[in-house]
């Protein structure tokens, strides 16, 4: 009988504890046999305690491999031309990937059989991996980093009067029945890399940037770290009705709220990019990533149709006590205004899910146009956020000296003022 080794066959002399790193490739890719008491050559050497190595091999992949690869694993001693050898049979297994426990769900833990060797897998096929055994579904899937801390979610669950104990994370779906923890788990943890970006501008357009904020660390803790950032754009103005002291906002706190958790709730996690929240003096803007979920329309949505793609997370919410009911976060942020004329709107896209929520107070400045050629101006702001001596002389059919002076004089009197943009100078309606 000759020995060579390949896809499935390793050939040892001797026990070595990296026999754990091929048994995780075997196991990841499409099974085989480990040879102990054989050389690379084929040469049966023997060993002169095979119950002891077998012992030695069972202990180590037993004790080194997650999750718990025991069903797929057999060890046995055989007699080859007189000698004794172990043979270590390791099939694939159905909760791919399995990792070395010392390394993790990395490419330094997880390996798989490329022809006679064991590299380490990719970050991708890590992916891929988890993705044929767990599932498409993003929030369920095992997570890559299995070193989590939920200080801040713990927080929550206490105030709300709630357990968060091993039971508890395993009812809720935060760690699996293999005792790993899930993609749930990254969302509620302080390791979440998923983060949300708040960009703030000057006027009704992108054109003039005032400043930015990234939010991160467990959802919990985005949701109240942005709905105080927020606030302190949501102004206050008073007015006095029958003696008695009259507050208004800019934006209903309730409608605030809620789009913040319709941003983190129903975002689709399984991609990277980050969600956005945009603040323009008119409005506000949640830009979650993911559009709809299949089979639900927009017309759905707004008579409180629900079907989120991130069940668990919602239902979490829910416990905690941070969303009322199913289905009803947009009908209660379109309840926030029905006594105003301006209404929220909603965009969407195969990718994309945009609430805009308008400023209740805002004012178009009053700015008396004493020709036509201003008007012209104001109309290429509303259009485009801000103009430039070029762009002006393009749309009047102007010279470049002429349409420099009427922007110069709108500016002297208060109309517009001046803003750099890198080394070319455009020109903003000013604010009054």
């Amino acid at each position: 009988m000759s020995f060579v080794e390949d896809n499935n066959t390793e050939l040892k002399r001797e026990f070595v504890s990296d026999i754990k790193k091929i048994a995780v490739a075997f196991a990841n890719t499409n099974g085989g046999r480990i040879y102990i008491g054989i050389a690379d050559d084929g040469e049966v050497v023997g060993l002169i305690s095979p119950d002891s190595v077998s012992r030695q091999v069972a202990s180590c992949i037993r004790d080194s491999i997650k999750p718990d690869i025991t069903r797929f694993f057999d060890v046995h001693t055989e007699e080859i031309e007189g000698k004794k050898i172990v043979v270590a049979t390791i099939e694939r297994g159905i909760s791919l990937p399995y990792y070395l426990a010392e390394h993790g769900l990395k490419p330094s833990g997880v390996y798989i059989r490329v022809g006679s060797a064991s590299v380490p897998a990719t970050e991708e096929h890590i992916r891929q991996m988890i993705k044929t055994s767990d599932g498409d579904k993003y929030i369920a899937a095992r997570c890559l980093n299995q070193e989590l801390t939920f200080e801040r979610t713990a927080e929550e669950f206490v105030k709300r009067n709630l357990s968060f104990g091993d039971a508890q994370m395993k009812s809720l779906g935060i760690i699996d029945k293999n005792e790993m923890f899930t993609n749930l788990g990254l969302l509620l943890s302080e390791q979440c890399q998923h983060i949300m970006k708040v960009a703030v501008f000057e006027g009704k357009t992108k054109r003039v940037f005032k400043s930015r904020k990234e939010f991160s660390g467990s959802l919990i803790k985005q949701l109240y770290d942005i709905a105080d950032y927020l606030d302190y754009f949501n102004l206050v103005q008073a007015s006095i009705g029958k003696l008695r002291r009259i507050e208004h906002r800019n934006y209903p706190v309730d409608a605030i709220r809620e789009s913040i958790l319709n941003t983190l709730i129903h975002r689709e996690y399984g991609l990277s990019a980050a969600s956005f929240i945009n603040v323009f003096d008119d409005r506000m803007e949640f830009l979650s990533v993911g559009g709809l979920v299949a089979g639900i329309t927009l017309d759905a949505v707004f008579t409180g149709i629900s079907h989120t793609r991130n069940e668990g997370l919602a239902n979490i919410f829910y416990r905690l006590e941070l969303v009322e009911a199913y289905g009803t976060g947009i009908m209660r942020i379109m309840s926030a205004y029905a006594d105003r004329k301006l209404k929220p709107t909603i965009e969407v896209t195969d990718s994309s899910f945009k609430m805009i929520l308008p400023n209740m107070l805002y004012e178009q400045p009053k700015i008396k146009v004493v020709n036509e050629q201003e008007r012209e101006v104001f109309d290429l702001l509303e259009r485009e956020g801000a103009v430039s001596s070029a762009m002006l002389a393009k749309t009047l059919n102007l010279g470049a000296t002429r349409s420099y002076n009427i922007l110069k004089r709108m500016v002297k009197d208060g109309k517009l003022v001046e803003v750099k943009n890198g080394r070319k100078i455009e020109y903003a309606a000013a604010r009054k």
